[in-house]
């Protein structure tokens, strides 16, 4: 029987998806105790175990249809499993986003910058150049430069949890429909990037990223409308701890 659950809000944003494989030692670092990693099986991430979701939100509305600020941000997201079960989940163990936006308890306070163009040719060819840039007061840099030539985006819809890496009895539910655009997949023999500059330092991020890490694939979202839900045995808590706004994410 499913749990019961609330609308939370619902979101419209662009979104820049790159699947990793970075060390194994560091991931399971980042787990809380119980869980151990459980790398991507999709054909087109197969074998990652590190998502970063690098995130330009352009409108945001509460559960009631009413508006609220939009953030950029970019989780970093870990397929994994409690220990003794094979039912893979996404569990979410840091974000940098402004201050104050934290659902999950993972968040570190950041600012960013983020340019985005397209020019389409007279042939009807589209090249897209992205650069993503967000910064820590402490120090931590995590940057995406990419340039790449767009496809055929595909429609689908997609539900799954995302768990917390700092409480993983609480999740919220997402429910998506978007258009995805795989522009690199090392798995499927896809390649439409001609430039991708990864950077990511700082004491938060330097066992991730220790020089070993290896892209696995890059999927452009250019639309995805996400309604976020949370059981219900945490609407109190939740009232309690954070305001509306601050989960919007």
């Amino acid at each position: 029987m499913a749990e019961p659950e609330e609308h939370f809000s619902t979101v419209g944003e662009i979104r820049t998806m790159v699947a990793l494989k970075v060390s194994e030692t560091a991931i399971e670092k980042m787990l809380p105790e119980g869980w151990e990693p459980a790398p991507l099986s999709i054909a087109a991430s197969k074998g990652a175990n590190l998502r970063l979701g690098f995130t330009d939100q352009i409108v945001a509305t509460d559960a009631d249809g009413k508006p609220m600020s939009a953030t950029p941000f970019v989780p970093l997201v870990i397929p994994a499993r409690a220990k003794g079960t094979d039912q893979t989940q996404i569990m979410a163990v840091r974000t940098f986003a402004p201050a104050g936006r934290d659902a999950y308890g993972i968040n570190i306070p950041a600012r960013s910058t983020i340019e985005r163009n397209a020019r389409t040719d007279a042939s009807g060819a589209c090249s897209v150049q992205e650069h993503w840039r967000f910064v820590t007061d402490e120090g931590d840099h995590l940057e995406l430069q990419l340039e790449y030539v767009r496809g055929k985006p595909v429609r689908n819809e997609i539900e799954y949890r995302v768990y917390s890496g700092t409480r993983p009895d609480f999740y919220r539910t997402y429910r998506i429909e978007l258009a995805e655009d795989v522009v690199r997949s090392v798995p499927a023999g896809i390649d439409r990037v001609q430039t991708c500059l990864l950077k990511a330092s700082g004491r938060r991020l330097s066992e991730l990223f220790d020089g070993t890490e290896q892209v696995v694939s890059i999927t452009s979202l250019p639309y995805c409308r996400r309604e976020i839900h949370v059981p219900r045995r945490f609407a109190v808590v939740r009232v309690e701890r954070l305001s509306t706004e601050d989960q919007c994410r």
